[in-house]
């Protein structure tokens, strides 16, 4: 696949590209995110010198931060705006009339959690990779970042040696350098599909075993998983689901704990800890 292409794929929404530069932005390009994050149809229809002008700053600070998000400049920038102002309008006008709505939205999640039914074998294989490894790195980043959170913690209380990748963090090079054989990756990416987790897998997948979970057949990081999971994200409107995802991921943790022998010992050494340290408020006797 060409990069251009590719790039086209896994381009992010913009309010969540900003989002994560949030601690990192100058004076200016502040303004820039400001303007943007409260009047997006406006800032749609502004060329970089009327954006400019507006707020006091110079043209090329506009495309420059145009491009410190991943776009070619401030009119690709702009097309997005005005896609993203285009799909939030869809999602009001396809949700379902107000008293169907939890009908509805109950009855696309019930067909979500049906669609991975009939991976009995690559749940097991994928499980049996994870619990034989001696490290696991874990990697998910923007939407996926946060089934890939809640994932690393669960398979943190099952074994040993789980690694959480940021992809979106400039550590992530020296948390490399721990990479070896004898080692696993499980790679979560949902469409919309982050280049930088691309990217990472890549590296990872010439160093070990990948296990991918992923929601489409057409999915760029096919090519480079040893064991695939598949889920079905469709929603009542373009907001995508995340049910069979995360159902997906409990199935996963849970597979492979029932194939690491010091799992249940791993467990209660949990508890004993939130014991001691009074982790959790105790039930009222």
């Amino acid at each position: 696949m060409l990069q251009s292409e590719l790039r086209g794929q896994v381009r992010a929404r913009i309010f969540e590209l900003i989002s994560e530069r949030a601690d990192s932005l100058t004076p200016s390009e502040r303004q820039i995110a400001d303007r943007l994050l409260s009047e997006p149809v406006t800032s749609g229809f502004a060329s970089a010198s009327e954006l400019a002008r507006d707020l006091g700053i110079s043209a090329s600070t506009v495309v420059r931060f145009a491009q410190s998000l991943g776009f070619s400049g401030w009119l690709e920038l702009q097309g997005a705006l005005k896609h993203e102002s285009s799909e939030r309008q869809r999602l009001i006008e396809m949700a379902p009339s107000e008293e169907r709505f939890l009908t509805a939205f109950v009855n696309v999640e019930e067909k979500n959690l049906r669609s991975i039914l009939g991976q009995d074998e690559e749940l097991d294989a994928s499980a049996q990779l994870l619990a034989d490894a001696k490290t696991v790195w874990l990697v998910g980043n923007r939407a996926s970042k946060f089934v890939a959170g809640i994932t690393h913690h669960f398979l943190h209380m099952t074994r040993p040696g789980v690694r959480l990748l940021q992809a979106d963090s400039g550590a992530t090079p020296d948390a490399l350098l721990d990479v070896g054989a004898g080692q696993a990756a499980l790679v979560i990416s949902i469409a919309r599909y982050s280049q930088t987790t691309f990217d990472l897998a890549s590296y990872l997948a010439q160093h070990m075993p990948v296990v991918l979970l992923t929601d489409e057949f057409t999915s760029p990081f096919l090519s480079l998983a040893t064991t695939r999971l598949r889920v079905s994200t469709a929603g009542i409107s373009s907001w995508k689901s995340t049910t069979a995802t995360f159902t997906m991921t409990q199935a996963l943790v849970m597979a492979v704990a029932r194939k690491t022998p010091a799992a249940r010992e791993r467990l209660a050494k949990a508890e004993q800890l939130w014991s001691d340290l009074g982790t959790y408020l105790e039930e009222e006797r």
